[in-house]
């Protein structure tokens, strides 16, 4: 490695810059080998990084909300209640809710979704940069 490399990470340690420190030499490589002008080099590496940053933010919100395991929406069973309001469910994962300062609410039967729909809306919203803290009622009322 030479010397304007390691004074690079060393810059970039500093900055707290983890993606970037670590693949700084590889994608000055991959943008030489595509011709890459300098502009778009900078705008892809810095875009990789802000993209670690806010994956790496997503993480540790999720593991701070205390969800006993993770479930999405993308293996809820729909087909199971069958009177479930589907365009009311995917309108909360608007997050408007939040902004507009509301709660939302579940209550029905034991066993038809309750707590997939609430974990799945949950880290939606840690994916979405919110702060989440997740309790059942149970855990709530004792």
């Amino acid at each position: 490695m030479n010397n304007a490399t390691e004074e690079i990470k060393k810059d970039l340690d500093y900055l707290k810059l983890p993606y970037l420190h670590d693949n700084i030499s590889q994608l000055a490589q991959e943008a030489a080998k595509k011709n890459l002008s300098h502009l778009d080099f900078f705008t892809s590496a810095i875009s990789m990084e802000v993209a670690k940053k806010h994956g790496r933010a997503a993480e540790r919100r999720i593991k701070r909300a205390g969800f006993p395991f993770v479930k999405t929406m993308e293996g809820f069973r729909w087909s199971h209640p069958t009177k479930i309001n589907r365009d009311l469910i995917k309108h909360l994962f608007t997050l408007n809710f939040i902004e507009e300062k509301r709660n939302v609410a579940f209550c029905a039967l034991p066993g038809l979704g309750k707590t997939h729909i609430s974990i799945a809306l949950a880290h939606h919203a840690c994916m979405n940069g919110y702060r989440v803290c997740f309790e059942t009622a149970n855990t709530i009322i004792k």
